[in-house]
């Protein structure tokens, strides 16, 4: 066997490998939970639309004044903390459709967070139906927290 030779042969042994790895997890795939997201009805879970309303200093008022209970995101768009907190949120839009949600971005306000006196994101703001702040959390917030605090407010 020639030197040459020999690169190729582990070459394509490490190919074969490679390949057999990929079909094995692509046919593994669909047992290894990779199935579409579920409500708690059984029905398809769609992520496409999003329950939380991007919002700016001209939104904002409106947003507070809509009648309902709130709750404020304030983050980034690449913050991974912040990210997280969104699926938290969304999954609080699916089990209480009540509360509005909603989010700032510092990339695109940051003089909303002065105004709002929020120097770290993720930071989360409650408010009431009268569009009274109730209370402040920073950092990524757990779901059964935040449906404790939600679920003590009056509609």
């Amino acid at each position: 066997m020639s030197a040459t030779s020999r690169p190729a042969a582990v070459s394509g042994r490490y190919a074969g490998m490679v390949i057999g790895l990929l079909l094995t997890v692509t046919l593994a795939g669909a047992g290894c939970g990779w199935q579409t997201p579920r409500n708690a009805d059984g029905t398809a879970a769609t992520s496409a639309v999003s329950r939380i309303d991007t919002l700016d200093p001209g939104s904002m008022k409106e947003f507070l004044a809509a009648g309902t209970p709130a709750v404020i995101e304030f983050g980034g768009k690449r913050c991974i903390p912040c990210i997280e907190m969104r699926e938290t949120l969304e999954d609080l839009g699916r089990r209480r459709s009540h509360v509005r949600l909603g989010i700032v971005f510092w990339e695109d306000n940051p003089e909303m967070f002065e105004e709002w006196n929020v120097p770290l994101i993720p930071a989360q703001i409650i408010f009431d139906a009268d569009g009274r702040e109730v209370t402040r959390h920073r950092g990524s917030w757990a779901i059964d927290s935040l449906l404790a605090h939600i679920d003590n407010l009056p509609r």
